[in-house]
């Protein structure tokens, strides 16, 4: 049993490598005050959103998780079966950041608490915690996206 387990877990990593539902990727995402520059890896698929940072030791510094939704909404995070603390930085359509939920532990037990942001967001950038106050990013930055394209089969 343990083996299907290692089998779909190999499986659901490499599906989330090859697998870009929108045709583009964000290589990085810098804010307005400082030149804050995060280096992100996109989730924007159904088992990428649901699977974000899960069963992952850590972020290199100056790297992040970006999750692209479809539209604005409230979207809910949790930290089930995520081992390090983490800031939420919550992006309007205009990518406006709109809250920023600072140093969200892993969840130790069950049922674990789910953090929603104040206003609606499109999408949702996770980073080490500390990111934000170290770096300076608030309430009411501009993020801005470098995009790259994808090429089919490439």
């Amino acid at each position: 049993m343990r083996k299907v387990g290692l089998f779909v877990f190999a499986l659901l990593i490499y599906l989330l490598a090859v697998h870009n539902t929108l045709g583009y990727a964000v290589d990085t995402v810098s804010f307005n005050r400082g030149g804050v520059v995060v280096s992100v890896e996109v989730s924007q698929s159904d088992v990428e959103l649901s699977t974000g940072l899960m069963f992952r030791e850590g972020l290199s510094p100056g790297s992040g998780m970006l999750f692209v939704f479809d539209s604005e909404g409230e979207y809910g995070f949790w930290m089930k079966n995520v081992s390090f603390p983490l800031d939420i930085v919550w992006l309007d359509s205009n990518l406006r950041v709109v809250d920023i939920t600072r140093g969200v532990q892993p969840c130790s037990s069950d049922p674990c608490r789910v953090y929603l942001p104040s206003a609606s967001v499109r999408y949702v950038l996770e980073v080490s915690a500390g990111f934000a106050a170290d770096r300076g990013v608030g309430i009411g930055d501009f993020a801005f996206f470098e995009q790259r394209e994808v090429v089919e089969g490439g």
